[in-house]
């Protein structure tokens, strides 16, 4: 208990509000009299309390004919709506972090070997501002590693997240790559990746031996390695500048596909 009151009040709720709310959870439609008894305090400091939580939206408000009760808000939407509230604080941080008046001269530069640092930066895509855009290049080898790295759940996750936020994927698959979609996504994941946003090229192999993944978005590139769950990122706007002009370079010579996912 004293572990769940820690994190609810990183949610802005007081001790004794998270008691409320939690005693509320296990109650059914209580009313206030019934919430101070089990709590130990006087129905007018409890009554100031619930509307505290009622403007904070943990609880709400049901009538019997002229009695007031109260409804816990289920965990699940709670945690989905500071979820949403993370995403949008996301796309905000480029706007953010333009107000630091520090030196940009100097790379950031981050690596990870673990499956989390691909959970990060694909948290980082779909957290993008809305309308926005990133590039993707991406070989067999990766392709084929990657969609395991990630639960058929976070994959889902990303995807929906993209689709709704109306992301542009500027995407260049080599051809031999595009095969692993259809045979390692799920039914389910492969019909959002269809609702995408794409602008999809492809490029043989043969012509650019590539097999891991980058992603190139922001002022950030992402180098990952499938293979070793390997992550390496770099945040540098000029650097940034430099493989987005370097991949708009290949984009050119690249073969356009116009449907997809669709199998021929």
């Amino acid at each position: 208990m004293p572990k769940i009151i820690e994190i609810l009040s990183a949610f802005s709720l007081s001790d004794m509000e998270s008691k409320i709310y939690l005693s509320a959870l296990g109650m059914d439609k209580p009313v206030v009299t019934q919430i101070a008894k089990k709590i130990g305090m006087n129905r007018t400091a409890t009554y100031h309390h619930i509307n505290h939580l009622l403007e904070k939206g943990f609880l709400k408000q049901s009538r019997k004919g002229r009695v007031v009760q109260l409804v816990a808000v289920p965990p699940v939407e709670v945690a989905e709506r500071f979820d949403r509230l993370s995403t949008d604080f996301r796309s905000l941080v480029p706007q953010l972090e333009s107000l630091k008046k520090i030196s940009r001269e100097t790379p950031v530069i981050e690596i990870k070997e673990s499956r989390q640092g691909y959970a990060e930066v694909y948290e980082e895509l779909s957290s993008l501002p809305e309308g926005a855009m990133f590039r993707v290049l991406e070989g067999a080898a990766a392709m084929k590693k990657e969609l395991h790295l990630l639960t058929e759940k976070e994959l889902n996750k990303f995807y929906n997240r993209v689709v709704e936020r109306k992301i542009l994927t500027r995407a260049i698959f080599t051809s031999e790559s595009i095969n692993f979609v259809y045979s390692e996504l799920s039914p389910s994941n492969l019909d959002v990746l269809k609702k995408r946003i794409w602008q999809l090229k492809t490029i043989s192999e043969s012509q650019l031996p590539f097999s891991q993944l980058m992603f190139v978005y922001g002022e950030k590139i992402a180098f990952m390695f499938p293979e070793s769950s390997l992550v390496m990122t770099i945040k540098h706007k000029g650097i940034a500048d430099a493989m987005a002009a370097m991949f708009e370079g290949l984009n050119s010579f690249a073969k356009p596909i116009e449907r997809p996912w669709e199998r021929k």
